[in-house]
């Protein structure tokens, strides 16, 4: 549905990356800081899933399943990686932009309305259980209250935390302001 795409990290990073950019060109910091937090955000929080994934490989549900889904366990596999739910990310950005654009009343009840839309997409479309979105926005939420309080701990004391984005890494500057 039209409503995951909020969730897809190709999506999400790629409109991260024009927000970044406007707020560059535009000169506007909050708007740059809001995709850098997001963007870093959403690495972290997509390792812990992409790990869960690959350690648990639970099954996706199938049509008409009402039974427990099977979990095969680590393996190499590319199959059954339904627990948590990636798509929940969208919980992470929700939680970012609600922070960052905190003193717009609105924003809130609008990021968070679209992130549980998301989770609640991807079940009705059989394509998640509940605890897949439920697991998954736990991690979004929790990785940004993280991101956010270790940069506001790291401004403080004049170090500066930056995502770097390549063809074929992401990563962590550190850096000391003065």
């Amino acid at each position: 549905s039209a409503l995951s795409l909020f969730g897809d990290g190709k999506y999400a990073v790629f409109g991260l990356l024009l927000a970044y950019t406007y707020g560059y060109l535009a000169e506007d910091e909050r708007c740059k800081k809001t995709a850098a937090l997001s963007l870093e955000t959403i690495a972290i929080s997509g390792a812990i899933s992409f790990t869960l994934k690959h350690t648990t490989h639970k099954h996706r549900p199938s049509p008409g399943q009402t039974e427990d889904p099977r979990w095969d366990g680590p393996n190499l596999s590319r199959l059954h990686l339904s627990f948590p739910s990636g798509h929940s990310a969208a919980f992470a950005l929700a939680t970012v932009i609600s922070h960052q654009y905190r003193h717009k009343r609105a924003v809130r009840p609008i990021a968070c309305t679209i992130a549980t839309l998301c989770a609640i997409s991807r079940v009705v479309s059989n394509s998640h259980w509940m605890s897949d979105p439920f697991l998954g926005g736990l991690i979004g939420y929790y990785t940004a209250r993280f991101v956010i309080t270790l940069h506001e701990k790291l401004t403080t004391r004049k170090i500066v935390l930056t995502p770097v984005v390549g063809s074929h890494f992401v990563g962590l500057t550190l850096s000391r302001r003065r």
